[in-house]
């Protein structure tokens, strides 16, 4: 234990390494923290696991930097310039992204509620500043997409500053847009709108699964009597063939005169008369006594 501590003492004593040790302290509290808050609180409380994965290889690489005996001073600032500029970085996009992403999709929940409202009858009448509020929160949508599109190409190019400078302008708008969002749903008009809305859609539902119900009885009903119809007509044949084929057999049965005229004797006249008479020429016993 004594040893690491002094490999890691002599290691820090080094000029480089320090600076490169506070710069990655500084990104990890000022850069990664305030903005990992936030994602994890819009993942429901639970930190990602793909930041966590990030956040332990950043700090696997301080581990190894420092701690490695046979390790020289290029090795050394390779790892923490690994640490901070590939993994705290890249813990530090998804974590916009994340929490961006959040924003969208309940904004886009919402979004698909009011453009079906905005048809419904009497719209106007429920909400009467209710196309407004439409209107913004769907332009105030469009810019948070913009700069997440602008931030993902500086991104690409590896501009780090312009890209953070970017998603924070997305972050910003995001909670305008919650704001709005949440104005706009706790207006009752807008609640008894949706209400009614809701009820017609179920009425509708209820109407279309009984149409549903219908068509498919009447199909199977139609393949039963297709069915049925079939096999009568196929009967039907069957049973007018076997009688016409009865019919023509008859004309070509013969008469028993016929067949009795092609009965071949079983002997000829020769054999007739040699086997007409055969004397028995075994012995006889009578009272005892034989006779030849």
């Amino acid at each position: 234990m004594e040893k690491i501590i002094s490999s890691i003492e002599n290691k820090l004593s080094e000029d480089g390494v320090r600076k490169l040790l506070a710069k990655i302290f500084k990104t990890y509290i000022e850069d990664l923290q305030p903005i990992l808050t936030l994602a994890t609180a819009e993942n429901d409380g639970i930190r990602p696991e793909g930041l966590v994965n990030e956040i332990y290889a950043s700090f696997h690489h301080v581990a190894r930097a420092l701690t490695m005996e046979d390790s020289n001073g290029d090795e050394i600032k390779k790892n923490l310039i690994s640490a901070e500029q590939s993994h705290l970085k890249r813990a530090i996009y998804d974590s916009y992204k994340i929490a961006i992403n959040a924003y969208l999709r309940e904004e886009s929940k919402l979004a698909d509620t009011l453009d079906y409202l905005v048809l419904v009858d009497d719209f106007e009448k429920f909400v009467p500043d209710g196309i407004n509020r439409v209107r913004e929160i769907k332009q105030t949508r469009r810019q948070i997409v913009k700069h997440y599109r602008q931030a993902m190409t500086c991104e690409r190019n590896g501009d780090f500053i312009k890209a953070i400078k970017e998603f924070n302008s997305a972050i910003v708008l995001c909670g305008d847009i919650r704001e709005k969002i949440e104005v706009f749903t706790k207006n009752k008009s807008y609640l008894f709108a949706c209400a009614r809305e809701a009820k017609l859609s179920h009425e509708r539902s209820i109407g279309r699964k009984t149409t549903v119900i219908a068509s498919i009885g009447a199909a199977i009903v139609s393949a039963i009597l297709s069915s049925s119809l079939t096999f009568f007509l196929s009967t039907r044949g069957n049973a007018s063939y076997d009688k016409q084929v009865g019919s023509k057999q008859s004309l070509y049965q013969e008469s028993p005169v016929q067949q009795k005229s092609k009965i071949t004797p079983k002997y000829n006249n020769t054999e007739t008369k040699q086997k007409s008479f055969v004397p028995n020429s075994s012995p006889i016993s009578a009272g005892g006594t034989q006779y030849r």
